[in-house]
């Protein structure tokens, strides 16, 4: 399925899905800065991706958890591994990642990935990336 590419919160980068060559087993997310220049392979889509506070890109691999690609490392940390997840949206404040499982429960997390609450249970599927943090 198509997905627009997202701004990083610093406007100075893109962060998109594609498939460059064959050799790469289906999509995989990508980091560009606005002049073209500096492409960053993250790693491979099988869920969503946003900019995490400008920390670096929060994603998704949905048969293994929620993960963070770190801007100043270049590393990959293991933020969580609830499964399932498809697209975790990091609050605006960085503190927290809201989510939806396959059963349409929404939930909240700590954004080291600890203290997950249910919210409410909207009885149907929800997909996450059709929900939006709304900052105050």
């Amino acid at each position: 399925r198509p997905r627009p590419p997202m701004w990083g919160l610093d406007g100075k980068r893109i962060i998109f899905k594609a498939r460059y060559n064959e050799s790469e087993k289906g999509p995989q997310i990508y980091m560009v800065d606005i002049e073209g220049g500096n492409l960053t392979h993250i790693d491979r889509f099988t869920g969503g991706a946003s900019d995490y506070s400008g920390k670096g890109v929060l994603f998704s691999l949905v048969e293994e958890g929620v993960f963070l690609y770190r801007y100043d490392t270049g590393k990959v940390d293991k933020v969580s591994g609830v499964k399932g997840i498809y697209e975790p949206k990091p609050s605006p404040n960085g503190n927290l990642i809201a989510y939806s499982d396959p059963q349409g429960k929404i939930f909240i997390m700590k954004s080291d990935g600890t203290e997950s609450q249910k919210v409410m249970d909207t009885k149907r599927l929800i997909p996450t990336w059709r929900f939006y943090w709304i900052p105050n």
